[in-house]
């Protein structure tokens, strides 16, 4: 795609072979519960980018943001999983729970410093379909290895997330992120099931 993507009505089937690639300088509407591409797709520049991905009949965005050294040619790939991380149990003490039904896989896949980093928002669309029911105790939580080993982290935010009132919302990392995949909703105190 080389100007812009709108997503209307219809979904879009990607793969790993037969994958939707986003040029600099593109844009995209989004999507919405009828339209989104279900799949990875990718991202190639450094612009602010919202992933218009889901998987099945969910629409699930993802967004960066604050990028940092990022250059024209930097990729990123993105896909949305209906289903929970393979370790959902692995906690450092930042979180009391992380989703089960839900993850996103971000990569970053090429970069010619491999240093770009980033902020990420993850969107809800529905509370039951995420099963978020305190959006203030919400966290972006990342599995990767940190200071106590490979587990999930919170990557904030500490003031949990945005919510829009007609039950959908979104939440933006408050850490930034210099390494990637996967991601989902965490909960601080335990407020949020997402669910257990």
């Amino acid at each position: 795609v080389t100007t812009a993507l709108t997503l209307t009505d219809g979904i879009v089937f990607t793969d790993a072979t037969n994958l939707l690639v986003i040029r600099d300088n593109a844009t995209t509407n989004g999507g919405s519960a009828i339209s989104f591409v279900d799949g990875p797709m990718k991202k190639i520049g450094d612009d602010l980018f919202v992933f218009p991905v889901g998987d099945g009949s969910t629409w699930a965005r993802l967004g960066i943001a604050s990028v940092s050294n990022f250059g024209v040619d930097t990729e990123f790939t993105c896909q949305y999983l209906h289903s929970g991380y393979s370790n959902t149990t692995s906690l450092d003490a930042s979180l009391t729970n992380v989703s089960t039904i839900e993850h996103w896989l971000l990569d970053r896949v090429f970069d010619t410093g491999n240093n770009a980093s980033c902020t990420v928002r993850l969107f809800w669309e529905s509370e039951s379909a995420s099963a978020i029911e305190h959006p203030s105790d919400l966290r972006v939580a990342h599995y990767y290895t940190g200071s106590s080993g490979l587990k999930w982290y919170s990557f904030g935010d500490e003031t949990g997330g945005t919510d829009n009132g007609n039950g959908s919302g979104s939440i933006l990392s408050t850490t930034t992120f210099t390494s990637f995949s996967p991601i989902t909703f965490g909960s601080g105190e335990g407020f949020n099931p997402l669910p257990v």
